[in-house]
């Protein structure tokens, strides 16, 4: 499966509730119509788009939450789900964006168990960041970290991690 063929499922898809770690500029392009609604859940660390994520909270049917040790990449749609790989970006998703894998399924015993890991990680979020305040203290404070990442080479502009440096050696 290449990000071509994760595009196309994901519109079709129709996703409602999304979880990812990474959130990233472009998210339009690969999920377009929330006309019924969208919950995500988004890890506020490195590698997400703060000005996204703000932005993406001001847009109306739209709900964001955060959870910081998210990892998962997954998205519920109304008859199936996939699973993979793949972040909420240009970078995962775009032409000649990273290698990504996933699987699109409507079974449903695998959507109850991702709905059901849906509700657990939802619930986290909200004990996590219990208000839209908090939420953008967050965002701020990550805003701060990426500036000072791209500052010490340790990320380029298109947030993928440079060459010469890795975020591990990151102290911020």
């Amino acid at each position: 499966v290449d990000s071509a063929e994760i595009r196309r499922a994901l519109k079709s898809l129709a996703p409602t509730k999304v979880a990812v770690a990474y959130l990233g500029s472009g998210w339009q392009t690969y999920i377009p119509d929330i006309s019924c609604g969208l919950d995500i859940i988004v890890s506020p660390r490195l590698g997400t788009n703060a000005d996204v994520v703000q932005a993406l909270m001001r847009t109306p049917r739209v709900r964001v939450y955060l959870l910081d040790d998210l990892h998962s990449k997954f998205y519920l749609g109304p008859s199936a789900a996939l699973l993979g790989s793949c972040n909420l970006s240009n970078n995962a998703l775009g032409q000649g964006g990273l290698r990504e894998v996933a699987i699109l399924t409507s079974r449903a015993v695998d959507r109850s168990v991702l709905e059901r890991e849906f509700q657990r990680c939802l619930r986290a979020a909200k004990n996590a960041y219990p208000s839209r305040k908090a939420m953008m203290v967050r965002l701020e404070k990550l805003k701060q970290q990426t500036i000072r990442a791209r500052e010490a080479g340790l990320i380029r502009g298109n947030g993928r991690p440079s060459i010469d440096n890795s975020l591990g050696n990151f102290v911020g």
